[in-house]
């Protein structure tokens, strides 16, 4: 039997998106999802037409993101690591 894991990640950025301060993590985003999308088991995750979430205000606070993923994983087992037990 198989099961799909549902994820929702929210955190708070420390400055704006297009800050230098976080210029690093906001480079990086397209690759992390190009990674995480040819993960085994990948089904889906919360995306705008830009590729990434980080438009999506779920919250007030306008610093604060969530990102929300959906992956299948094989029964007894299969976390997040892939493993099983």
């Amino acid at each position: 039997m198989d099961y799909v894991l549902a994820q929702v990640n929210i955190g708070r950025l420390t400055a704006p998106l297009d800050s230098p301060r976080i210029a690093g993590f906001a480079a990086a985003l397209d690759s992390v999802n190009a990674v995480a999308d040819a993960a085994p088991g990948f089904v889906w995750r919360l995306q705008t037409e830009d590729g990434n979430a980080t438009a999506i205000r779920a919250f007030e606070q306008d610093s604060a993101r969530m990102s929300t993923a959906r992956r299948t994983s094989p029964c007894c087992g299969g976390g997040a690591s892939g493993s099983s037990g």
